[in-house]
């Protein structure tokens, strides 16, 4: 709805609820990204790019842990990540600006 709510003359157009996959490709988009399973055997690839999944889950997941190193400020330690110390990110801006 914030969507919406932001343009001008939205088409809307009715989805009968049981026929609707948003939720279900949402969901399938998640898992990929979370890196879960991707060093199983059975996790689908294809060498037909648009079938690999493998390879697009691949993708998924290191541009979340890009993002979180990054964007988000954040570091990896034993799997998960956590905030930075204060004192990590001074030094990380004094590097940044004093090369």
């Amino acid at each position: 709805w914030e969507i919406i709510s932001c343009m001008d003359k939205p088409l809307i157009c009715a989805v009968n609820k049981y026929d609707r996959f948003l939720a279900a490709k949402t969901a399938m988009e998640t898992l990929m990204t979370s890196g879960v399973k991707l060093d199983h055997a059975a996790y689908p690839n294809n060498p037909d790019p648009e079938k690999d999944l493998l390879s697009t889950a691949r993708k998924l997941y290191a541009g979340l842990q890009r993002q979180m190193r990054t964007k988000y400020g954040l570091k990896q330690q034993n799997g998960l990540f956590t905030p930075k110390t204060a004192e990590e990110i001074k030094a990380e801006v004094a590097a940044t600006f004093n090369p």
